[in-house]
């Protein structure tokens, strides 16, 4: 098939002119009124007239600047809810420029000020959303899989346009954390939001490896869309399988690499090397492989291989006993001591005598 070929247009000089100097006029004029309102010292005005200023950078792709705008017009916030607001702004420039440590900090600022609230108001509840999934895209950036499900699970789901991101987000990140999953199972309903998640999620639990593989196939393309996660796509689908070949050993003391490949649809081979990679990272412990037989058995504790660690560390406590009693007894003998001063009441009882 012959791809389509693409034709751009030619650069238009004038267009371009006439919007630089549109812009450079929207500028001095946005300027010169923030010059203006600093001199009035009005705060409400100063911050609308950095909020403004920070828009027109942003329109412009000046990300540095409008970060800067955002974060000065927090400094001038009067009341709880422009505080919000500017809050939300700033934290939207730190998205970004992928200043993802100030948007962990900043949202966290935030949502302590909402939950400050004796009364949680109405007009600061729709703020809470956008915040959690902030502190969960945040937290999704830097790896942080389990601290990204917790944020999401506290997403109000009913807040946002497109549900089913949220879902996926918050699924992908939670598999990778065994603990998530009955709490994700008890506590939400956003499976009705993607059947598909629901499905994998179910497959997971079932350890019906086959068709969790199969599905999460399925949704690649489109996890490779979302620019958030697109870049840990990998990484997560290797934990996921990960946690599955540990989640299969479990009950079993031998089990057959044969049933393994059968389980997870792959070759005898393929097994045998995730194994023994999974093994030297220490992911799988207790764990022996027989590659001429093709097994994998529980390694079976040796008793005395056991009672000698146990003999060991009390040796060591002892000697460290000893060492010290030697150590406290050649500082006696030498009248080198450090004594505590005597309490007050005894002071006074002295004086007395």
């Amino acid at each position: 098939m012959g791809e389509t070929a693409i034709t751009v247009p030619p650069f238009d000089a004038d267009w371009f002119e006439v919007q630089k100097r549109k812009a450079k006029a929207k500028f001095e004029k946005l300027d010169q009124e923030l010059n203006v309102y600093r001199c009035n010292s009005i705060k409400e005005s100063i911050r609308r007239g950095f909020l403004y200023l920070g828009e027109h950078h942003l329109e412009m792709g000046e990300l540095s600047k409008a970060y800067k705008c955002a974060s000065k017009a927090i400094q001038h916030c009067c009341d709880k809810t422009t505080m919000l607001s500017a809050q939300l702004t700033f934290i939207k420039l730190c998205i970004y420029t992928q200043r993802w440590s100030e948007v962990i900090s900043v949202s966290e600022a935030a949502i302590a000020t909402i939950e400050s609230e004796n009364e949680r108001s109405r007009s600061l509840m729709p703020y809470l959303g956008k915040l959690y999934a902030a502190k969960g895209i945040a937290y999704l950036c830097e790896g942080e899989f389990k601290k990204s499900a917790h944020a999401f699970l506290k997403v109000d789901i009913e807040n946002f346009l497109f549900p089913e991101n949220d879902v996926l987000k918050e699924k992908m990140a939670s598999k990778c954390d065994a603990e998530q999953l009955e709490e994700i199972s008890k506590e939400r309903k956003l499976m009705e939001e993607n059947l598909i998640v629901r499905e994998i999620l179910q497959t997971y639990i079932d350890c019906q490896y086959k068709k969790l593989f199969s599905l999460l196939d399925s949704i690649r393309t489109h996890l490779s869309i979302d620019v958030y996660i697109e870049p840990h796509v990998n990484s997560l689908y290797m934990r996921i399988r990960n946690r599955s070949f540990a989640q299969f050993l479990y009950p079993y003391s031998s089990v057959s690499m044969q049933t393994m490949a059968s389980t997870f649809d792959t070759s005898v081979e393929e097994i045998e090397r995730q194994l023994i990679l999974l093994i030297e990272a220490g992911y799988i412990t207790d764990r022996v492989i027989d590659s001429i037989d093709k097994y994998i058995y529980m390694r079976k504790p040796d008793p005395r291989h056991v009672l000698s660690q146990k003999a060991d560390i009390q040796l060591r406590k002892l000697r460290r006993l000893v060492e010290t009693t030697v150590i406290r007894n050649l500082i006696h003998r030498t009248n080198i001591a450090f004594k505590s001063e005597e309490p007050l009441m005894d002071r006074r009882r002295n004086h007395c005598e």
